[in-house]
C-alpha cells in the first residue's frame, strides 16, 4: 500500500476504535454488574445505536484529513448502486430474506442437534420476555400467535434498521473492505472480520452476546464476525455497493431474536454452541460464504493486475 493508504488506514482505525471505548467507558466505570446494564432494553438500544454510527464518523474523518484530495462518499464509501442495478437490487433482496434464512437454519440445526430446547406450545421464552401470563390455549394458537411477530422480524424491522446497520457497513465493507485488497481477496476478507469483530471488544470483553464466557466473549465474537463478514463482503464487492451488505446486516440483528420466539425458557440455551451466534451459526455461515465464493466468485476488476487498485464503485465488472 501506499503511504497514503496507510495513512487513512490508521485515522479510520484510530476513530472507529477510540470512540468505541468511549461509548462503553460508563460501562465500564458503573457501579452495575455489566449483565444488568446490556439487560436494560433502553441502554442496550442506545448503545447500539450509537455504537453503529461509529464506523460512519471514522470515514468522515478519513475524509476531513484528506482535504484538497480527490474524494467521493458516492464511491469510496459504496454508496452508489453499483455499476448494475438489476444486479444490486437482486443482492439487496438476497442480504434480505437470504440472510433471514440463515438465522432460521441456524435455529432448526441447532433444535434437531438437541442444543436448543423449542417450546412451540407456550412459547415460555417469548412470553417470559414480554412479561406475559403462561400460555393457555392450544398449540395451534400459539403459533399463530407469534407469526405477526415473526412477519415483522423478517420482513419490516430490516428496514427500520437499515439506517443504523447502514452507519456501520459505510465503514466496515463500504470503506474498508476495497482498502485492503492490495493484500490480496482472502487476506481482505479475513482481516475486515477480525477488525470488525475486535472493534466490539470494549462491551464484548465484558461479556456481551455471551455472558457466561466472561472475557472470552470477545474471542466468539471475533470468530462469528469473521465468518459472518466474508457473506457481507461478498455483498459489497458483486455489487459494487453497500446497499446489499447493510440490509444483511439490519435482517441478521433483526431475525437473531427469532431463537427467543420458539426457545423453552425452562431450557436456556448456550449461546455460544446454539442458535447464529453460536458454532452451529458458524457452520451455517461457513456453509453460506463457501458456497457464494466458489459459484459467484469475486474477480479481479478488469485491467487491473492488483484487485485493490481500482475506486471502490469499480469493483464489479
Amino acid at each position: 500500500m501506499k503511504f497514503r493508504e496507510n495513512t487513512d488506514l490508521a485515522v479510520f482505525l484510530a476513530v472507529t476504535y477510540g470512540l468505541a471505548w468511549l461509548v462503553a467507558l460508563p460501562v465500564w466505570l458503573s457501579d452495575e454488574p455489566p449483565a444488568s446494564v446490556f439487560e436494560s432494553p433502553l441502554t442496550s438500544a442506545l448503545t447500539s445505536v450509537a455504537l453503529m454510527v461509529l464506523p460512519a464518523l471514522g470515514v468522515l474523518a478519513v475524509r476531513l484529513t484528506r482535504a484538497g484530495r480527490p474524494w467521493s462518499w458516492r464511491e469510496d464509501a459504496g454508496l452508489t448502486w453499483g455499476p448494475d442495478r438489476r444486479r444490486t437490487w437482486a443482492l439487496f433482496g438476497l442480504g434480505w430474506i437470504g440472510t433471514s434464512l440463515l438465522v432460521i437454519a441456524a435455529v432448526a440445526l441447532s433444535a434437531l442437534l438437541g442444543l436448543l430446547a423449542l417450546d412451540l406450545n407456550g412459547l415460555s421464552a417469548f412470553r417470559e420476555l414480554q412479561r406475559l401470563p403462561p400460555a393457555s390455549q392450544p398449540a395451534g394458537d400459539s403459533l399463530v400467535e407469534i407469526l405477526p411477530r415473526l412477519a415483522s422480524i423478517v420482513l419490516l424491522e430490516p428496514l427500520i434498521l437499515l439506517l443504523p446497520a447502514l452507519g456501520e457497513e459505510i465503514g466496515w465493507r463500504g470503506w474498508l473492505v476495497p482498502r485492503l485488497r492490495p493484500y490480496g481477496l482472502w487476506p481482505a476478507l479475513a482481516l475486515s472480520g477480525v477488525i470488525w469483530g475486535a472493534w466490539h471488544a470494549p462491551h464484548t470483553l465484558l461479556g456481551y452476546n455471551y455472558p457466561h464466557l466472561g472475557a472470552w466473549a470477545a474471542l466468539m465474537t471475533i470468530g462469528l464476525s469473521t465468518l459472518y463478514g466474508v457473506v457481507l463482503a461478498w455483498l459489497r464487492l458483486r455489487s459494487g455497493s453497500v446497499w446489499p451488505a447493510a440490509v444483511s446486516h439490519a435482517a441478521f440483528n433483526s431475525t437473531a431474536t427469532v431463537v427467543v420466539l420458539v426457545g423453552d425458557a425452562r431450557t436456556p440455551y448456550d449461546p455460544a454452541l446454539a442458535s447464529i451466534t453460536g458454532l452451529i451459526g458458524w457452520l451455517v455461515l461457513a456453509c453460506a460464504a463457501f458456497t457464494l465464493l466458489r459459484r459467484w466468485p469475486i474477480p479481479a476488476p478488469p485491467g487491473a493486475a492488483d484487485p485493490g487498485v481500482r475506486r471502490a464503485g469499480d469493483l464489479t465488472p
